[in-house]
């Protein structure tokens, strides 16, 4: 909801496609990864915009990691995440 309210603040007419967990990934001790997809009014049309956010735990440490891009999800989001993870602590 925060992040709806606040994109539609930001950017009058934005629309929320879908919002929903994707997988519970293996990074980490525990790792949750979220896709929104949104609509976003421009200037040529509206643009479909994919928000892929990857959070997860490594002993006390806690990572959320954010993947946007326009037309299709960002791919290599779990190989980036395990590096991170690695050096974790």
């Amino acid at each position: 909801r925060w992040l709806r309210d606040e994109a539609a603040r930001q950017q009058p007419g934005v629309r929320f496609v879908s919002s929903r967990l994707l997988s519970r990934p293996r990074v980490g001790e525990r790792a949750v990864l979220y896709r929104i997809v949104m609509d976003v009014p421009t200037d040529a049309g509206r643009v479909r915009v994919f928000l892929d956010v990857l959070g997860f735990q490594r002993g006390r440490s806690i990572v959320t990691l954010g993947f946007s891009n326009i037309g299709a999800p960002l791919p290599g989001q779990l190989v980036l995440a395990r590096n991170v993870a690695a050096r974790t602590r």
